[in-house]
């Protein structure tokens, strides 16, 4: 397609985001900022994910309760979403969909790390299928506390129960009042991280628990009953985000979950038996059968002569893997398969991702979605859409927004919101009213609001 031009100047064109969408409030802050603030936040969520580990950790090395970690990783699971909500609250982005996915990507990784990688990695190698204690024993630990300790969290959440019986009945006034009945805010990207994170720790340890099926089956379904219980009886309404973050969940995440669930295969079953014990001519070896740790990729069974290996194993000998149980079979079909699905996702979503990038910068790649419904924007009524009203939200001026123009020259209708105790036609809920009481002049000489007018179709 050829690149639209206006009075022979090149434009860029984008797809425009819901008006509930935009964040008036960061629109003019610079790229230096930006960038700063995502630094700042990157540390913090990095931050966040080493204190997580070292909970987990001290509890499980120090302690020694290793089954009763899996309750503080649900319980710190639960409380990642407000800390990462917290440090994204101090970062810029022009619209609710880049909130969105920022939040996303935070949560996702430090669920990732807390729920899947901590025990892996402070579980030793021996201790993978045998024991009280083994790393079998924990994960399925983990899964029964999601599905228990998490639902039960959510729905007795002290916060809902302070606002609606304790603060909401002694509050002052009415409008006091209905703000601790407007319904909790949620995001969507946290509810997305819930179910990746259940995914990504079925897909990772499936191998060695098939097990990890079934609880994350169960998981899902508590899951998607909580939810739309939420979403009925107390989550409050979220601006429109749009399908920004569904579709870097599916791009990425799942995908990435997917390749890891058969590059995980591959080095489970060459560590079988978990013992590194070997045995060779009628004798028994110490042996090292943790490929993984030893650096080799794709787990395949010709590494086994290749790993650094203890002292004092035979010159003859070629390896622990059972041929009568066709294992060698087995990690070599998982691991060439790892390959190539590593390689099809990197050929099929990275690459087609930068190509499109290249191309963009010569030629148009923007495709429509849907149909032309044959209705023009001035035919809709004032309930099915909204103006681009600049509006700030979210700073503890109650319930409503509070507007940051001039909205004598638009209808009211179109705000997409209405205060029903307002008689002052929106001037209670205006900063340039504020200003003007103070003394500003707000009505001529310098500009000091955006201006916003509305041309009605005749």
């Amino acid at each position: 397609a050829t690149m639209p031009k206006f009075k022979n100047i090149i434009l860029e064109i984008n797809e425009p985001t819901e008006p509930t969408a935009v964040r008036w409030h960061n629109l003019d802050e610079s790229l230096s900022v930006r960038i700063l603030q995502r630094i700042c936040g990157t540390v913090f969520s990095l931050v966040l994910i080493g204190v997580g580990f070292g909970i987990v950790y001290f509890m499980n090395g120090t302690l020694k309760w290793k089954r009763n970690s899996s309750y503080a990783i649900t319980f710190f699971n639960h409380i990642i979403p407000m800390f990462c909500r917290f440090a994204n609250s101090y970062e810029s982005f022009p619209k609710e969909g880049n909130s969105e996915r920022s939040i996303y990507f935070r949560i996702a990784i430090a669920r990732w790390v807390n729920t899947v990688l901590v025990y892996f990695m402070i579980t030793l190698f021996v201790e993978t299928i045998y024991g009280e204690e083994s790393l079998v024993v924990l994960v399925s630990s983990l899964f029964l506390s999601e599905m228990i300790q998490n639902p039960l969290m959510v729905i007795f959440d002290p916060f809902n129960f302070y606002y609606k019986h304790i603060a909401g009945p002694r509050a002052l006034s009415q409008a006091e009042m209905n703000s601790f009945f407007r319904g909790a805010k949620f995001s969507l990207a946290e509810r997305y991280t819930s179910l990746t994170k259940i995914l990504f720790l079925c897909f990772f340890y499936a191998t060695i628990l098939p097990a990890s099926y079934l609880f994350c089956s169960i998981t899902l379904c508590i899951t998607y009953f909580l939810d739309k219980y939420l979403l009925f009886r107390r989550w409050g309404q979220a601006p429109a985000s749009g399908p920004s973050v569904a579709k870097f969940s599916r791009d990425f995440f799942f995908s990435v979950a997917l390749v890891i669930h058969m590059i995980m295969s591959a080095y489970w079953w060459s560590g079988f038996p978990f013992d590194n014990v070997s045995e060779y001519d009628g004798k028994y070896y110490t042996v090292n059968q943790d490929m993984l740790s030893d650096r080799k990729f794709p787990a395949l069974p010709r590494f086994q002569t290749e790993m650094t290996q203890p002292n004092g194993i035979p010159e003859g000998w070629i390896g622990w893997m059972s041929a009568s149980t066709k294992q060698e079979f087995i990690v070599r079909l998982t691991g060439i398969s790892s390959v190539v699905l590593l390689c099809v996702f990197v050929s099929l979503v990275l690459f087609k991702k930068i190509i499109l990038m290249f191309i963009s910068l010569f030629s148009s790649t923007y495709e429509p979605q849907g149909k032309n419904q044959e209705c023009d924007y001035s035919e809709l009524s004032s309930s099915e859409n909204s103006l681009y009203i600049p509006q700030v939200k979210g700073l503890g001026l109650g319930s409503f927004p509070v507007l940051a123009c001039d909205i004598s020259h638009i209808e009211p209708e179109y705000l997409n919101w209405a205060d029903p105790d307002d008689t002052t036609n929106y001037d209670k809920h205006n900063l340039i009213c504020d200003l003007r009481e103070l003394g500003v002049d707000v009505d001529g000489g310098k500009q000091l609001f955006s201006i916003v007018k509305q041309w009605t179709h005749q």
